[in-house]
């Protein structure tokens, strides 16, 4: 399909042009595409979208279309959380998910996203609210309850954008005034949430993402049965990601060893989900 916006290539060192576009000479993408990361520059955004909206016409049910048009309306949702058109179309992409899924249940992972030069927060939710859904079928649940899951796996941490980039970006441990107002990034998600009128259920597991069954979580230190089913699922799998994920001097844990941690919190994760999820996560790695 031709492509009219430039392609570079990141190999962990250098970024190079691979493919440049042009609008009245547009290329197509038949030639093998070099290994590492491949970036486009924010300007060419528009001309991405209208290309991905014109391959899903196309191949609609391809995983890669799938993500990749759920990402460009996450980083629209995160701009601007209050559009409900963008949420109606989100929650289209996750029924998509769900639909592909239940068709093909063994390759969820196709939409879990690896790289490491994405926006991060476009990156967490995408991973979080896979493995959520990917965790949700493990356990049976029904497909409304799966989309209800999904959307608030999504948008948990929608509250960050009324956070201080200087925090949520820092280099090195916060000090306790720091993660004191990183913390209110769930209320205001919460907020948000309420706000653009989700439903009860959503509002629930996007709350209670932070919580822990030994009542060491927050904000509100919630116990045991307290806290909801989707509480329980996002906390665990949002807790696994971010340990896996590369941050500003910290390197990704492996899998094994993210795991490891969650394991010896002891008392702070449901242990069936906890023990379905590595059973999950041994699959994939």
């Amino acid at each position: 399909m031709p492509v009219n916006f430039n392609l570079y290539i990141y190999d962990g060192k250098n970024l190079k042009l691979i493919y440049q576009g042009r609008e009245k000479e547009p290329f197509s993408m038949k030639n093998e595409i070099p290994e590492g990361d491949i970036l486009i520059a924010k300007e060419d955004l528009p001309l991405y979208e209208d290309y991905l909206l014109n391959l899903a016409k196309k191949k609609s049910n391809e995983p890669s279309v799938i993500k990749e048009t759920t990402k460009l309306i996450i980083r629209e949702i995160y701009n601007e959380p209050t559009n409900r058109d963008k949420l109606l179309i989100l929650a289209d992409k996750i029924d998509e998910i769900i639909n592909y899924s239940n068709l093909k249940p063994d390759i969820l992972e196709k939409f879990l996203i690896i790289k490491k030069h994405d926006n991060y927060s476009y990156i967490h939710s995408i991973n979080v609210m896979t493995l959520s859904l990917s965790l949700g079928l493990k356990i049976n649940m029904n497909e409304e309850e799966l989309r209800l899951l999904g959307m608030a796996a999504v948008l948990h941490d929608i509250g960050k954008i009324k956070i201080s980039p200087v925090i949520l970006s820092k280099i090195g441990k916060m000090s306790d005034f720091e993660f004191n107002i990183f913390k209110t990034h769930v209320v205001e998600s919460v907020n948000i949430a309420k706000e653009i009128g989700l439903p009860e259920k959503v509002i629930e597991g996007i709350a209670q993402h932070h919580e822990k069954l030994n009542g060491k979580g927050y904000p509100f230190k919630l116990k045991g049965e307290r806290i909801s089913l989707f509480g329980k699922i996002i906390s665990i799998v949002d807790a696994y990601d971010v340990l896996t994920t590369p941050q500003p001097l910290r390197y990704s844990l492996t899998s094994f060893n993210a795991l490891q941690i969650l394991v010896q919190d002891k008392g702070a994760y449901d242990k069936n989900l906890l023990e379905t999820f590595i059973k999950m996560i041994g699959r994939l790695i």
